[in-house]
């Protein structure tokens, strides 16, 4: 036993659970905090998206301040920064296919969360669409067909995220993808809406689509 636990092989095994368990979650979490909208509305001259707009720190509300270019550029930004991470751990075989579902919470808390802006980050929608384009490209894109069909009907991004991870586990079910892929949306979709909650309880008509308020609002 004590010549094992001298042993290199014990000592890889080690290595690897610390970096995977200890190392890997702090590292994952900064990631996904990189504050992606906030970094481009400065650029283009917006000091606070928390001050503006809908306040949320996300690609939505960059699109309406700034214009669809650079709501299109977050959106692709905070998508890659989940997509990447994963992308690289599976492919040195650091996690598992089951390890995503993890993984791809901390990298959505550091994104509603950030420490950069004072824990008050987005709602996570595109790092969604960045983990769910790891899992199954094809159902995203299939997906997005309803989800924009929503969004152009009630012009709510609550809607669209709702109607693209239900439409998204229909295909998982259909098409029989992994239980990871099955658990994806409800796990993804259930930190997103608790990220949305604050923002419903400080202005309770944001949980209301904006074609039912009656008050001229786009968001």
């Amino acid at each position: 036993m004590i010549a094992f636990v001298e042993s290199p092989l014990a000592a890889h095994i080690w290595a690897a659970f610390t970096f995977k368990y200890i190392v890997l979650p702090p590292l994952l979490f900064l990631i996904g905090a990189i504050p992606s909208a906030h970094l481009i509305a400065r650029r283009r001259g917006i000091n606070d998206l928390r001050a503006t707009g809908s306040q949320n720190v996300g690609a939505s509300n960059i699109a309406r301040q700034a214009g669809r270019k650079w709501g299109a550029l977050t959106l692709i930004a905070d998508a890659l920064k989940a997509f990447m991470p994963i992308a690289l751990l599976r492919g040195f075989g650091i996690i598992r296919e089951s390890d995503i579902l993890w993984v791809g919470a901390l990298l959505m808390l550091g994104h509603n969360y950030t420490p950069f802006l004072g824990w008050r980050g987005g709602k996570g929608v595109s790092v969604i669409g960045g983990i769910l384009c790891y899992l199954s490209l094809g159902s995203v894109l299939i997906s997005l067909i309803p989800a924009i069909l929503v969004y152009r009907a009630l012009r709510w991004v609550p809607g669209l995220t709702i109607a693209l991870l239900l439409t998204f586990e229909a295909c998982a079910v259909i098409g029989r993808l992994s239980l990871t892929a099955k658990l994806a949306p409800l796990v993804f979709g259930l930190i997103s809406l608790i990220a949305t909650v604050p923002n419903v309880i400080r202005t309770p008509s944001q949980g209301i689509p904006p074609v039912l308020r009656g008050d001229g609002s786009t968001y």
